[in-house]
């Protein structure tokens, strides 16, 4: 029989719980759990991972050619990067232009000849900072928040023509589309002519100097980056609902989801917990003729016998659970 001294709960017994707990969350877990891919519901995969693999040669070829623009515009030695991208819903970015980049410059792009179906995009601080190497002032507008003047707006849109012109000419030669800038900017406002869930596709173009990083944006349709990224073209009238319906249905398809199986339960007291030793046995609350519960990204969906095969374990789903 326990004494009273045995019941207490000293500072070496919650030590030892400690460790046990520690113990079960250090659990080799990498056989029962297979890694998987978080599948984004909230942004477009318009492209797959083979056509993705294909932006880095891509990109190579613009930060090679707008870093020659730059220099010879602003005469210093800078580090141009293209290798960000990002696919996203068009109403997604329209509704983050309306509330969080009121203060941004827009120019938008027709591709081709399909107006406000891009544009670039250029945050204040980078607009000044643009400005500033024109004059060569990099001090220019230091910490200051204010609008650029109509000459100021000018001198942004002289660099950021060019550089624009120069992406154009990477898209060209690459069997891109054609690109042509609009003639002055639009700020605080959505530059496309759409805002729904059309795909889209954003290039992250960082310029970065000792002193300085400063970022354009340029966004397309993603059906603009399809011959670039090795999409064949679709060729017919434009999809039907069902076909629309399949490739949602193929989409959805591809999304991982995560099998767990969940032997039972059991409540026991921490006294007990403290006294657990190897090779003790917890009874649980459920009987061996029952089913144990197999949960899908966390929810209970099916019945289920334990089994093995080969090596692994494994179930056999005797039915699905009640919606």
């Amino acid at each position: 029989m326990d004494t009273t001294d045995t019941k207490k709960l000293t500072r070496d017994k919650l030590r030892r719980l400690r460790q046990m707990a520690g113990a079960f969350g250090l659990r080799d877990n990498t056989e029962s759990t297979p890694e998987c891919e978080l599948f984004d519901w909230l942004k477009p995969h318009h492209f797959a991972r083979e056509n993705l693999s294909s932006y880095e040669s891509f990109a190579r070829k613009i930060e090679k050619q707008v870093l020659i623009t730059f220099e010879n515009l602003c005469h210093g030695q800078f580090e141009v990067s293209a290798g960000s991208y990002e696919q996203d819903y068009a109403h997604r970015l329209a509704n983050q232009v309306q509330t969080e980049q009121q203060k941004y410059y827009f120019l938008p792009l027709s591709v081709n000849s399909k107006e406000r179906t891009g544009f670039v995009s250029i945050a204040p601080d980078s607009a000044a900072s643009l400005v500033g190497y024109m004059l060569r002032d990099p001090d220019f507008a230091a910490g200051e928040d204010r609008e650029l003047t109509k000459l100021e707006e000018s001198i942004l849109m002289d660099v950021i023509a060019a550089i624009t012109d120069t992406i154009t000419r990477v898209f060209s030669e690459v069997g891109g589309p054609a690109i042509q800038k609009a003639s002055r900017f639009i700020k605080g406002d959505w530059p496309m002519d759409f805002s729904g869930l059309e795909d889209l596709f954003s290039i992250t173009l960082s310029l970065a100097s000792e002193t300085d990083n400063i970022e354009l944006r340029y966004t397309f349709t993603a059906e603009a980056m399809e011959p670039i990224l090795g999409v064949e073209p679709k060729t017919g009238t434009n999809q039907t609902p069902q076909e629309l319906r399949d490739r949602i249905m193929e989409t959805i398809h591809e999304a991982p989801i995560q099998v767990e199986a969940r032997l039972g339960r059991a409540l026991i007291s921490l006294h007990d917990i403290m006294r657990l030793r190897t090779n003790d046995l917890v009874v649980l609350r459920k009987r061996i003729t029952e089913p144990i519960d197999v949960l899908l990204n966390k929810r209970a969906c099916f019945k289920a016998y334990p089994a093995r095969t080969a090596t692994k374990y494994a179930l056999v789903i005797s039915s699905q659970e009640a919606k």
